[in-house]
C-alpha cells in the first residue's frame, strides 16, 4: 500500500512556521530552576522537504540554551524524523510523534543519567506554543524539568 508523500506529510507541520518569542524555565541539574528568554524560528526549506528549527534561550542576556534541528519525514518508515544539535556539540536523532492535526508532537530518549525524557509540545487553542520536558527514573513517576510558552510574531 502506498503511504504518505513526504511532501503531503510536511504540509501537517505548517503550523509552526514562523518567529516564535516568549518565556520559559529550567532545571537541568540539582539546582535551581533557572527563567530564561526564548526565541524560536521554524522555516520550511529545501522545497518543504524538511523543516529547519532554530532556537536560542537567554537568561540576562547571556545564552543558556541554543540548539538546531532539521524535521524531516522518511516515506520507508512512514514516520516523521528530527536530528538536533546543540551549542556544546551534542546532537541526536529522534523519532517525532504528531498529535492530531495541527496540534503539536512529541519526542522522547533514554539517557544513561537522567532516566526516561519526553518533551511534549502542544499549539493551544490561542495559537500558543507550550512545550514541557520532563525526566522519569522508573517511567512511572515525571518530572517536569523544562517549561516554555511561546507566542508567534
Amino acid at each position: 500500500a502506498q503511504g504518505t508523500s513526504p511532501a503531503e506529510a510536511m504540509k501537517r507541520l505548517a503550523f509552526l512556521e514562523g518567529r516564535w518569542k516568549g518565556e520559559g524555565s529550567m532545571a537541568m541539574g540539582p539546582g535551581p530552576r533557572v527563567a530564561f528568554q526564548q526565541t524560536e524560528v521554524v522555516a520550511f526549506k529545501a522545497g518543504g522537504a524538511v523543516v529547519a528549527v532554530e532556537g536560542n534561550g537567554t537568561h540576562q542576556g547571556r545564552p543558556v540554551h541554543q540548539a538546531f534541528a532539521v524535521i524531516a519525514f522518511d516515506p520507508a518508515t512512514q514516520a516523521y524524523r528530527m536530528r538536533s544539535w546543540l551549542a556544546n556539540g551534542l546532537s541526536k536523532d529522534f523519532t517525532l510523534a504528531l498529535k492530531a492535526q495541527g496540534t503539536g508532537y512529541t519526542w522522547g530518549w533514554e539517557d544513561p543519567r537522567a532516566g526516561k525524557i519526553r518533551y511534549a509540545m502542544t499549539l493551544t487553542p490561542e495559537g500558543k506554543w507550550v512545550e514541557i520536558g520532563e525526566r522519569s527514573a522508573d517511567g512511572t513517576t515525571w518530572v517536569a524539568f523544562f517549561e516554555m510558552t511561546l507566542t508567534k510574531e
